[in-house]
């Protein structure tokens, strides 16, 4: 009887652990893909704001913006 509460004990220390393990590793996974994804989101407006900052002023005064800036 001793033995086979012993297994048991065990066998399903062993199995959670093993589960709780993989959770955290995909926890920190997704997290880091949501930094990655945040930081290039930031990267991107930043860019789009230099972009406009610059083609805001090159228009020529006999040229026509299509945009309408």
């Amino acid at each position: 009887m001793y033995f086979l509460l012993c297994f048991l004990y065990i066998f399903f220390a062993i199995v959670l652990g093993t589960y709780l393990g993989f959770e955290v590793i995909s926890v920190r996974r997704a997290e880091r893909v949501y930094r990655t994804m945040l930081k290039g989101a930031k990267q991107s407006a930043d860019a789009m704001n230099a972009i406009a900052e610059n083609s805001a002023n090159e228009t020529a005064p006999g040229e026509s913006n299509y945009f309408g800036h």
